[in-house]
């Protein structure tokens, strides 16, 4: 059996005061916009964007309705997202019961949520400065790194994806293979990523042991729309899908980028050929799984290719999705890569929320600001699946 890679060499480890500045910095957040909540909540920085966003948060609100005797979720408690997510959202409306100050219930969940999701934003950040080569922190040192770990629950998926990566690199892979099942519960495009991960673990350990960790994965999404069966029913187990497979081109896409800079005649196309972009995120995946990964560096490679296209070929796109190729390149083993992931994240800030926020005022900027991140996220695709490796010191020409 190979052994696991060795970590590159990391800097001088971080100071021991750190985790208490960023405790401190959580306490004091949570303190100013307790009692402080409406002038935080209508704050805007330099009138570019708004401090809070309250959209995303607003839905997981409405989807918890179900702790408050809503009554059944995906029945009388509509929600797009699945379980998983949904018991999160619960938990999170149940703790929020307790807030003082606050007399709206909505704000109540919104404060509790952003009060959890800053430490989790430090966590990232402080994993990344002591586990991994020092420039892995500026993936996490960016405006949308920040506003989409508060705003968003995805910070929770790139935690678990962390957990997974580490996991990987310690030669843990039914661990990593049960992580990686948890990320799909919580977002389901992690499913791209079990054929590069079959193929892996089937180079390392064999054909019984790839099959026992693909298992291993599907594991917690299966066990997830069996309880929703459960209790709600097959009507209740396919509200979320049918929502998502509703979505259409919401002019944040790269079929959008191609058609703000070639025209709008790539909308026709789609339209006519309404499931190729699922069919380009599928062939895609099984492009990962050609690359015949097997070493940790390779799979880190082709779960960034999988992932970048199921993002990049997704008919209906969420600035978000940044966030989920941070764990894949936080290694800087492909220091190209890790750069252009860095660049994709401050453009999409520049697209959601600064420009997001103007598009009807100054469309040309929105057009050119989702061009930006479609083409650099393109190009990531690209040089990931596509581009040769640079050679690790030691390696044989």
């Amino acid at each position: 059996m190979s052994q696991p890679v060795p970590r590159p060499p990391t800097h001088a480890p971080a100071p021991a005061w750190l985790p208490l500045a960023f405790a401190l910095a959580c306490l004091a957040f949570s303190a100013v916009t307790l009692f402080r909540w409406e002038a935080f909540r209508h704050a805007s920085f330099l009138g570019l964007w708004n401090l809070f966003d309250w959209h995303d948060i607003h839905v997981y609100f409405l989807s918890s309705g179900w702790v408050a005797g809503g009554g059944t979720l995906y029945r009388q408690v509509p929600s797009e997202y699945p379980l998983l997510p949904n018991l999160l959202f619960g938990a999170v409306r149940l703790v929020s019961g307790a807030v003082p100050v606050l007399t709206d219930g909505y704000d109540r969940f919104a404060w509790t949520w952003v009060s959890l999701t800053l430490p989790l934003y430090f966590f990232v950040l402080h994993r990344l400065i002591t586990r991994y080569p020092r420039p892995a922190m500026l993936l996490w040192l960016t405006p949308a790194a920040l506003h989409f770990s508060l705003y968003r629950y995805d910070v929770f998926a790139v935690i678990t994806t962390f957990f997974t990566v580490e996991a990987l690199r310690q030669d843990r892979l039914r661990r990593a293979a049960l992580l990686l099942g948890i990320v799909t519960a919580l977002k389901g495009y992690s499913l791209f990523l079990l054929p590069a991960f079959a193929i892996y673990v089937w180079q390392r350990r064999g054909l019984k042991e790839a099959l026992g960790a693909s298992v291993l994965n599907l594991t917690p999404f299966v066990a997830g729309n069996l309880i929703t069966l459960g209790f709600s029913g097959v009507e209740g187990l396919l509200y979320a899908y049918r929502f998502h497979a509703a979505r259409w081109l919401n002019g944040e896409s790269t079929f959008d980028a191609i058609a703000y800079v070639a025209g709008p005649g790539v909308r026709d196309v789609l339209a006519s050929v309404p499931k190729l972009p699922l069919a380009l995120q599928s062939a895609c995946s099984l492009i990962a799984a050609a690359m015949r990964p097997r070493s940790f560096e390779e799979l880190m490679r082709a779960f960034l290719f999988a992932t970048c296209a199921f993002i990049s070929f997704s008919v209906f796109y969420s600035p978000q999705f940044v966030l989920w190729l941070v764990p894949f390149v936080a290694e800087w083993s492909w220091p190209l890569l890790s750069w252009l992931v860095v660049a994709v994240s401050w453009a999409t800030f520049a697209y959601f929320p600064v420009a997001f926020f103007r598009r009807l005022h100054h469309p040309r900027v929105f057009e050119a600001a989702v061009t930006t991140v479609a083409a650099l996220r393109v190009l990531v695709l690209g040089i990931a699946g596509f581009a040769r490796a640079p050679r690790a010191p030691g390696a044989r020409p």
